[in-house]
């Protein structure tokens, strides 16, 4: 993971915390799905030091747990610098040994703005990421709901049993298609259609479908007049990995299928001249409402949907 999102109240709680505990350095879990935050756990700092931090286990274990059980992912670890720079410091680096994770700083020393930066830690040597700040978050990308993660974890058993015999060829194509996966004319190999709602994908999102397309596709990604993604060239033991993958970027490719609701695309939100307003959220906002519930995968025939903002109808919510 490199890029991570963090909405503005989540933010204002970071600086309170570390305003509240200066001239203590602060601490925290940030945990959320894919590259989002959408959860703040504050941590007692047990060193009750100006410029180090160790927090204590019982919590953080019982943090994690709390993490596991709500589907999320531990997503960055959080401390204040109450009078230095929002850089790791020796001791920082030596301390970090949770691999995958953000280190997210918060500065006080400017006196002014807090400054808010982030970094991987690894092998000892730290690299800037990007930390996104501001309530966009809450609207750049969809936030999966639980019901489609299991679906994901689920899919790999269900290959198994098609590859072992176990399920017919039919049968195991009337599951796989609204999962997203169709077979390619090239016998053995098949496609994964990933959801963009609203065609908003996150960087590090599209960072993912890039590199999953390499390893287990012909390494060219297809975009759809739907504001889908296809992977190419896949061999359907390796559907799997790629469907989990998606999942840990928070992305799916559920619904991408069959007759289901497919995904919901929208106009050029803030880059249409005529546009009347952003209808970006309200595509996002529509699809996390719809893929909640089962019922958007068993339907009489695929059902499409638009979102235009403007006249002109850029978005083809006419012939969606």
């Amino acid at each position: 993971m490199a890029d991570l999102y963090i909405p503005k109240d989540i933010l204002n709680e970071l600086v309170a915390q570390a305003k509240k505990s200066a001239p203590i350095e602060a601490c925290g879990i940030l945990a959320g799905r894919g590259v989002r935050v959408e959860s703040f756990y504050p941590m007692a700092n047990v060193d009750n030091s100006p410029d180090h931090f160790t927090m204590e286990p019982k919590e953080q274990f019982a943090v994690v747990k709390k993490i596991r059980e709500a589907g999320q992912q531990m997503l960055a670890i959080y401390h204040s610098h109450p009078a230095s720079p929002a850089r790791p410091s020796v001791e920082d680096i030596r301390l970090a040994l949770t691999p995958g994770v953000v280190y997210v700083l918060v500065s006080l020393a400017s006196g002014n703005a807090p400054v808010v930066k982030g970094f991987l830690i690894e092998d000892g040597a730290a690299m800037e990421v990007p930390v996104y700040l501001d309530n966009q978050a809450e609207r750049l990308a969809l936030v999966l709901p639980e019901s489609v993660r299991q679906d994901v974890l689920e899919y790999g058993p269900r290959v198994d049993a098609f590859l072992s015999g176990e399920t017919s060829a039919v049968a195991f194509r009337a599951y796989r298609v609204p999962m997203g996966i169709y077979e390619q004319r090239t016998a053995g190999r098949y496609m994964v259609r990933v959801r963009i709602a609203a065609g908003v994908g996150l960087p590090e999102q599209l960072r993912t479908v890039a590199r999953l397309s390499r390893q287990y596709g012909n390494g060219i990604l297809h975009v759809t007049t739907r504001q889908d993604i296809q992977i190419h060239d896949v061999a359907i033991e390796d559907t799997p990995g790629v469907l989990e993958g998606l999942l840990q970027a928070g992305l799916s490719s559920r619904g991408g299928g069959g007759n289901t609701v497919r995904n919901i695309s929208a106009s050029l939100s803030g880059v249409c001249p005529t546009e009347k307003f952003d209808v970006a959220p309200y595509a996002v906002a529509l699809a996390e409402y719809l893929l909640q519930h089962n019922s958007s995968f068993y339907l009489p025939r695929k059902y499409k949907i638009a979102f235009s903002g403007c006249d002109d109808d850029c978005g083809q919510a006419s012939i969606a």
